[in-house]
């Protein structure tokens, strides 16, 4: 009778222990993965927060309809690079090799946004930051402003790596009636 006493305590605290196992296990499961998938919307996440609730990272891997890897005819047309400069007007440099320019409009709030003239990819080198700033053009964008900055951050050389001193101009304000708000989760350009 008393083997059965220790036996079925045994049994339980070997439940008890298994069950507070499984329970940790499952949290940290449940951390691993708490994000909100958007593959599927059109919108390449390459960087995305790092809290609970936020957008999954995605690459051409994880989600090939939203990050498309470029097409072999356009791999071979793409010449090695060290600036944006050295590549087409559609891509960007990255880790030496161009690739193509798909920005992240996703937002959670108006302060996401920005618009940014998406003829000059990531503006690095300070590219077009002398041209006239007309916000009514369709190459004038909303786009995710962190994105762009963490990407400049990643991408762009050292300002003092740049062929080109800083510049010295002003930039001609031709039209400034757009804003750039966080509509459904993604940022549109609206008239003010």
């Amino acid at each position: 009778m008393k083997q059965i006493k220790i036996f079925l305590i045994g049994l339980f605290i070997i439940l008890i222990i298994t069950s507070a196992g499984l329970f940790f296990f499952q949290k940290i499961k449940k951390d691993e993965t708490d994000c909100v998938s958007r593959c599927g919307d059109g919108i390449c996440q390459e960087i995305v927060c790092e809290g609970s609730n936020c957008d999954c990272a995605e690459n051409s891997a994880s989600c090939p309809q939203d990050c498309p890897r470029p097409s072999s005819t356009k791999t071979s047309y793409f010449l090695s690079c060290q600036t944006d400069i050295d590549c087409p007007a559609d891509s960007y440099c990255r880790e030496g090799e161009c690739r193509e320019f798909f920005p992240d409009t996703s937002c959670q709030s108006d302060s996401d946004c920005s618009l940014y003239n998406s003829s000059f990819r990531l503006g690095c080198c300070w590219k077009g930051i002398c041209e006239p700033v007309d916000l009514s053009l369709d190459n004038w964008t909303a786009i995710n402003r962190r994105w762009l900055l963490a990407k400049r951050n990643k991408e762009c050389p050292p300002e003092d790596k740049c062929a080109l001193a800083a510049p010295t101009c002003s930039p001609i304000l031709v039209n400034d009636r757009f804003i750039a708000k966080c509509s459904n989760g993604k940022c549109r350009k609206y008239p003010l």
